[in-house]
């Protein structure tokens, strides 16, 4: 069976497509600053619990999750662009 080239790139179009729109919201650490300030204070939450998660606290507590979003906020806001990553508050790239 002979396969088109134009069928093999719409099947990875779509594979590609599937994929970039799962869990993008909550990245964790690889959220961007431009895509953070974006979101809703609940969203906000899920990632920073999600990168508080990625540096090995298993069940961070309601007030740390809280403390670590208003560090992403204000380094967003000063010292962040919009294409700097919320794994940078720690001074880490």
């Amino acid at each position: 069976m002979k396969r088109s080239p134009l069928a093999a790139l719409m099947v990875a179009v779509i594979a590609c497509s599937g994929l970039a729109g799962c869990g993008s919201s909550n990245a964790g650490s690889k959220t961007t600053c431009g895509d953070f300030v974006k979101m809703s204070a609940k969203e906000q939450k899920e990632v920073m619990r999600s990168y508080l998660e990625e540096k090995g606290e298993s069940n961070p507590s309601n007030g740390k999750v809280a403390l670590v979003r208003l560090s992403a906020k204000a380094f967003c806001a000063t010292a962040g662009s919009d294409s700097s990553t919320i794994g940078e508050i720690d001074g880490n790239k």
